[in-house]
């Protein structure tokens, strides 16, 4: 079976964790990475990775959604982001993986299951 081809938001903090088991699983090819934080160094540092493993790398989700031909896209951003994110990912057709808790509240829930 091919890997799933997949997308990252969010490299930093649980982002990180994410990165480090897609780059290294044979069941996920990462093409593209999104991250806005490089005032972190766990985020410069991925971001480093990336560019040596050529995968691409935005500092912009939507750019980044606009661009990546991917199956997939997991977010691992601060929850308030996570309906946004989302919903552009469906809107473009991807799969999503989230992570907890799926969104800010009951509302942002509702429009990503709606999407």
């Amino acid at each position: 079976m091919d890997p799933v081809t997949v997308a990252l938001i969010g490299i930093g903090g649980m982002g990180s964790s994410h990165f480090k088991r897609l780059i290294d699983s044979p069941s996920y090819r990462l093409v593209a990475v999104c991250d806005n934080g490089l005032h972190r160094e766990d985020v410069r540092k991925n971001r480093e990775i990336a560019r040596q493993r050529g995968i691409a790398f935005f500092r912009d989700y939507t750019a980044m959604l606009r661009r990546a031909q991917c199956e997939a896209v997991f977010v691992a951003t601060p929850h308030h982001w996570h309906a946004p994110m989302t919903i552009e990912a469906l809107r473009r057709g991807c799969h999503v993986f989230t992570e907890k808790p799926p969104a800010g509240g009951a509302e942002d829930v509702k429009r990503m299951l709606e999407a």
